[in-house]
């Protein structure tokens, strides 16, 4: 599945969801003392329904969101690429810095009429751009598989930490934010032994947003195991796409459970306790425990 529709779509449009249907997805979380963001991450969510947004300067994968770029720019749409890049606010100081050198070199219209190539050395600048582009997406990690052994240990703080679940509906789409007029979908990962490739003669001068969503949602098959969903969410009625670091609010609605490591403490419990949000109380608790004679790990309600 592409994210065209997603990244197109603004306001009350329906957006396709996932071929999969699943009833719950899963994310872990550290211990509330650990991280970054992990303290004040937790508060938000059991506190207020909001989760931070990632993007791809934040994830623990340097090859994540790391396309291939192959260069065959038509002059056509190098010349329309100068013009818009000339006009438009800069996303970040490397394209600040191209779009000064572009201004230097072609101060006018005419002056780009006459280009008859596009030259090399520009070609990092086109990367530049459409990478821009694809550093402004903001996206929420999650996974299928709430009884993972791997992820345990290294997204919950070696077992210290929780794994909260959350209800979906039709595949992907929060239960909680069904009324919302926002676009949302959760997208599932598809694991590849290659990079996704971006063809710049189909890139540009606007920016395809289905090649953006192809490299948000391609990873290496080294991460297989963790069989993850990526949510893209729309925020509020203009349908402008979160960025990294933006809080999206999913509802404390959405949480259907919480379970806990095999090492959490008591004082972790209860500070999950504490600030959570519950007062139909629905949400159910879980201990992991070790299976008898395997590594199986498996859910205690408590």
């Amino acid at each position: 599945m592409t994210l065209i529709s997603v990244l197109n779509s603004p306001g009350k449009e329906e957006l396709p969801l996932p071929s999969s249907t699943l009833p719950s997805l899963f994310k872990y979380f550290a211990a509330e003392h650990s991280g970054e963001h992990g303290r004040e991450n937790l508060i938000n969510l059991l506190k207020n329904g909001l989760l931070r947004a990632t993007g791809q300067s934040e994830v623990n994968d340097p090859t994540d969101c790391n396309p291939v770029y192959l260069h065959n720019l038509s002059i056509k749409n190098y010349r329309q690429f100068i013009i818009k890049l000339i006009r438009q606010s800069p996303l970040e100081t490397q394209q600040a810095k191209f779009q000064t050198q572009l201004k230097n070199q072609y101060p006018d219209e005419l002056s780009i009429k006459k280009v008859k190539r596009a030259p090399k050395k520009y070609n990092r600048m086109v990367e530049s751009v459409i990478q821009s582009n694809l550093n402004q997406l903001g996206f929420i990690c999650f996974t299928e598989d709430g009884l993972s052994t791997l992820m345990w240990a290294h997204y919950a703080s070696h077992h210290g930490g929780l794994c909260i679940e959350f209800e979906t509906k039709s595949g992907g789409e929060f239960a909680s934010i069904a009324e919302i007029p926002i676009g949302v979908s959760c997208i599932d990962v598809n694991y590849s032994d290659n990079r996704p490739i971006i063809k710049t003669n189909e890139c540009l001068p606007n920016v395809n947003p289905d090649m953006l969503g192809l490299c948000i949602t391609t990873k290496s098959k080294h991460w297989l195991y963790e069989k993850e969903w990526r949510y893209i969410t729309r925020a509020g009625s203009q349908g402008k796409l979160h960025k990294p670091g933006d809080l999206v609010d999913i509802g404390t609605n959405a949480i259907k459970s919480i379970c806990f490591g095999l090492k959490t403490t008591s004082e972790t419990k209860s500070f999950v306790k504490r600030f959570l949000k519950d007062p139909q109380n629905k949400i159910k608790f879980f201990q992991i425990e070790l299976a008898k004679n395997s590594f199986d790990l498996i859910r205690r309600e408590i």
